[in-house]
């Protein structure tokens, strides 16, 4: 398997300066696990990435939700049902990795990592980070201040 560095592209900008931000962060998160495969698959080093992953999904997710309400955003059940499923994967991730009794098995979890988290960034930003943008700007809708408390002194807290 090939793994590349994520790369932002123009087309993720949602416009909205606080969730691209987040998502650049999220980006960040996958390639730091990215650059694991074939160096280090220790469970140390995964559950760390991992660790990131989950404290960022539940804020950056919190704050997303929060938004769509805000636009009354119809398919909103559906990507709350996309973050749900993303936080199951992850917790799935979790406990394969602390199940795991082999640095064979680890790998395997690794690049199943890799795969979703890498497919999973590109799907939700060209998919539905642009039907929340293309609802903001149809709407003329303006969106600010959007940080909630669990971003605040944290890493993960976006600049203003």
């Amino acid at each position: 398997m090939k793994v590349k560095q994520l790369v932002w592209a123009e087309e993720y900008n949602s416009g909205i300066g606080q969730i691209d931000y987040q998502h650049k962060k999220l980006l960040s998160i996958i390639n730091q696990l990215n650059l694991t495969y074939r160096v280090d698959s220790e469970k140390s080093t995964l559950n760390g990435i991992l660790s990131s992953v989950k404290k960022y999904a539940a804020c950056h997710f919190e704050v997303e939700e929060y938004m769509m309400v805000k636009l009354q955003f119809k398919d909103y059940s559906q990507h709350v049902l996309l973050h749900t499923y993303f936080l199951d994967k992850i917790h799935y991730f979790d406990k394969a990795i602390n199940n795991s009794e082999s640095s064979e098995n680890l790998s395997d979890i690794q690049v199943e990592m890799i795969k979703f988290l890498n497919e999973w960034f590109q799907v939700h930003m060209l998919s539905e980070v642009k039907a929340i943008r293309d609802v903001r700007l149809e709407r003329g809708v303006k969106i600010d201040n959007l940080i909630t408390q669990c971003f605040e002194d944290s890493d993960h807290a976006p600049l203003n």
